[in-house]
């Protein structure tokens, strides 16, 4: 799953052993990413689609991506997956959060600010 653009994943209802990582019922990406064995828990790109789904979609934060900006953030992505790597009890989600937050309080407090 490359992408949290979409709310909901759709799970395979004609499976109903362990397999399925949400039962018989939709599930979030928060619920998605917690319910992946720890090898194949996050990339770089997933990490870069959340925090960018949930700056724009969930918090309604507008800004500009600019180049600078964006490499700002795929640097955060990039943080945030070598720190759930390194840290065992790390929870994927929270990490992110945590992470866009920082950018959020960058983006409002200086909206016009070039990061060049």
């Amino acid at each position: 799953m490359g992408t949290y653009a979409s709310a909901l994943f759709l799970t395979n209802p004609s499976k109903r052993s362990t397999d399925n990582l949400c039962g018989l019922f939709y599930c979030t990406p928060i619920e998605y990413i917690s319910a992946m064995p720890r090898q194949e828990r996050l990339s770089k790109a997933d990490a870069l689609t959340f925090i960018l789904t949930y700056i724009v979609a969930e918090r309604g934060c507008a800004f500009e991506l600019n180049p600078p900006r964006l490499f700002q953030i795929m640097t955060m992505a990039s943080s945030a997956v070598e720190q759930l790597e390194s840290e065992e009890d790390a929870i994927p989600h929270e990490v992110l959060e945590a992470l866009a937050l920082t950018l959020i309080e960058q983006i409002q407090s200086h909206p016009q600010t070039h990061l060049a």
